[in-house]
Protein backbone atom coordinates (compact mmCIF):
# COMPACT_ATOMS: atom_id res chain seq x y z
CA UNK A 1 0.00 0.00 0.00
CA UNK A 2 2.71 2.70 0.76
CA UNK A 3 4.26 1.98 -2.71
CA UNK A 4 1.43 2.59 -4.43
CA UNK A 5 1.12 6.24 -2.47
CA UNK A 6 4.19 6.79 -3.51
CA UNK A 7 3.97 5.97 -7.18
CA UNK A 8 0.71 8.09 -7.73
CA UNK A 9 1.73 10.38 -5.57
CA UNK A 10 5.60 10.35 -8.08
CA UNK A 11 3.55 10.58 -10.96
CA UNK A 12 1.32 13.48 -9.76
CA UNK A 13 4.63 15.39 -9.29
CA UNK A 14 5.77 14.22 -12.45
CA UNK A 15 2.52 15.58 -14.21
CA UNK A 16 2.19 19.01 -12.21
CA UNK A 17 6.14 19.44 -13.89
CA UNK A 18 4.65 18.49 -17.28
CA UNK A 19 1.90 21.12 -17.10
CA UNK A 20 4.19 24.01 -15.26
CA UNK A 21 6.35 23.29 -18.55
CA UNK A 22 3.46 23.38 -21.15
CA UNK A 23 2.18 26.56 -19.15
CA UNK A 24 5.43 28.10 -19.10
CA UNK A 25 6.50 27.88 -23.06
CA UNK A 26 2.85 28.66 -23.83
CA UNK A 27 3.32 32.00 -21.70
CA UNK A 28 6.77 32.63 -23.50
CA UNK A 29 5.24 32.35 -26.88
CA UNK A 30 2.43 34.15 -26.08
CA UNK A 31 5.09 37.00 -24.74
CA UNK A 32 6.89 36.28 -28.18
CA UNK A 33 3.87 36.88 -30.12
CA UNK A 34 2.58 39.95 -28.95
CA UNK A 35 6.34 41.22 -29.10
CA UNK A 36 5.99 40.58 -33.06
CA UNK A 37 2.80 42.33 -33.26
CA UNK A 38 3.70 45.54 -31.52
CA UNK A 39 5.43 47.23 -34.68
CA UNK A 40 2.23 46.12 -36.62
CA UNK A 41 -0.16 47.62 -33.57
CA UNK A 42 2.47 50.88 -33.67
CA UNK A 43 2.15 51.58 -37.50
CA UNK A 44 -1.62 50.79 -37.41
CA UNK A 45 -2.17 53.37 -34.43
CA UNK A 46 -0.22 56.21 -36.43
CA UNK A 47 -1.65 55.23 -39.77
CA UNK A 48 -5.34 56.13 -38.37
CA UNK A 49 -4.42 59.51 -36.74
CA UNK A 50 -4.46 63.32 -38.07
CA UNK A 51 -1.55 64.93 -39.68
CA UNK A 52 -1.30 67.06 -36.50
CA UNK A 53 -1.43 64.42 -33.90
CA UNK A 54 1.23 62.93 -35.39
CA UNK A 55 3.36 65.70 -34.44
CA UNK A 56 1.76 66.94 -31.52
CA UNK A 57 1.00 63.65 -29.83
CA UNK A 58 3.47 61.04 -32.01
CA UNK A 59 4.43 59.47 -28.87
CA UNK A 60 1.09 57.59 -27.44
CA UNK A 61 0.07 54.62 -28.90
CA UNK A 62 -3.72 55.16 -29.33
CA UNK A 63 -4.29 58.41 -31.43
CA UNK A 64 -7.12 60.74 -30.11
CA UNK A 65 -9.11 61.16 -32.96
CA UNK A 66 -9.38 58.36 -35.48
CA UNK A 67 -9.48 59.40 -39.24
CA UNK A 68 -9.17 57.46 -42.03
CA UNK A 69 -7.66 60.47 -44.08
CA UNK A 70 -4.62 58.96 -45.27
CA UNK A 71 -6.25 55.75 -46.87
CA UNK A 72 -8.14 57.99 -48.43
CA UNK A 73 -5.21 60.33 -49.69
CA UNK A 74 -3.55 56.42 -50.67
CA UNK A 75 -6.09 55.12 -52.84
CA UNK A 76 -6.53 58.32 -54.68
CA UNK A 77 -3.14 59.58 -55.07
CA UNK A 78 -1.01 55.97 -55.56
CA UNK A 79 -3.12 54.66 -58.27
CA UNK A 80 -2.79 51.05 -55.78
CA UNK A 81 -6.45 49.25 -57.31
CA UNK A 82 -4.59 49.53 -60.52
CA UNK A 83 -0.69 47.95 -58.53
CA UNK A 84 -3.30 45.61 -57.33
CA UNK A 85 -4.88 44.49 -60.47
CA UNK A 86 -1.51 44.34 -61.83
CA UNK A 87 -0.13 41.99 -59.61
CA UNK A 88 -2.94 39.58 -59.29
CA UNK A 89 -2.63 39.66 -63.21
CA UNK A 90 0.82 38.28 -63.07
CA UNK A 91 0.10 36.21 -59.91
CA UNK A 92 -2.37 34.23 -62.50
CA UNK A 93 0.23 34.13 -64.67
CA UNK A 94 2.84 32.75 -63.30
CA UNK A 95 0.48 30.35 -61.21
CA UNK A 96 -1.13 28.77 -64.55
CA UNK A 97 3.05 28.53 -65.78
CA UNK A 98 3.20 26.62 -62.77
CA UNK A 99 0.60 24.40 -62.80
CA UNK A 100 1.28 23.63 -66.71
CA UNK A 101 5.20 22.73 -66.08
CA UNK A 102 4.69 21.08 -62.89
CA UNK A 103 1.98 18.74 -64.93
CA UNK A 104 4.31 18.19 -67.58
CA UNK A 105 7.39 17.69 -65.77
CA UNK A 106 5.37 14.87 -63.45
CA UNK A 107 3.63 13.01 -66.61
CA UNK A 108 7.35 12.61 -67.78
CA UNK A 109 8.49 11.52 -64.34
CA UNK A 110 5.71 8.83 -63.74
CA UNK A 111 5.61 7.51 -67.78
CA UNK A 112 8.64 8.03 -69.30
CA UNK A 113 11.65 6.45 -68.94
CA UNK A 114 15.06 8.79 -69.83
CA UNK A 115 18.45 8.42 -68.92
CA UNK A 116 19.49 10.67 -65.75
CA UNK A 117 15.89 10.76 -64.55
CA UNK A 118 16.32 9.37 -60.98
CA UNK A 119 19.29 12.44 -60.76
CA UNK A 120 17.05 14.79 -62.57
CA UNK A 121 14.10 14.04 -59.80
CA UNK A 122 16.53 14.47 -57.27
CA UNK A 123 17.74 17.84 -57.91
CA UNK A 124 13.97 18.81 -58.00
CA UNK A 125 13.29 17.89 -54.83
CA UNK A 126 16.54 19.61 -53.46
CA UNK A 127 15.42 22.37 -55.25
CA UNK A 128 12.16 22.22 -52.93
CA UNK A 129 13.86 21.75 -49.75
CA UNK A 130 15.47 24.98 -50.14
CA UNK A 131 13.08 27.61 -48.47
CA UNK A 132 12.54 30.56 -51.16
CA UNK A 133 13.64 32.91 -48.15
CA UNK A 134 17.22 31.84 -49.23
CA UNK A 135 17.36 32.62 -52.87
CA UNK A 136 16.06 36.14 -52.36
CA UNK A 137 18.56 37.41 -49.98
CA UNK A 138 21.49 35.76 -52.05
CA UNK A 139 19.82 38.04 -54.93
Amino acid sequence: MADTNAIVKNMARRRARRMAKEWSAFALKCIIGLLFLFPIFVMLSWSLRPDAELVEYGKTLIPRTWTLEFYKWCFQNLHLFMYMKNSFIQYLIIFAGHILFSTFASFAFVYCDFKGKNFVFSIILMAQAIPGEVNVIAN
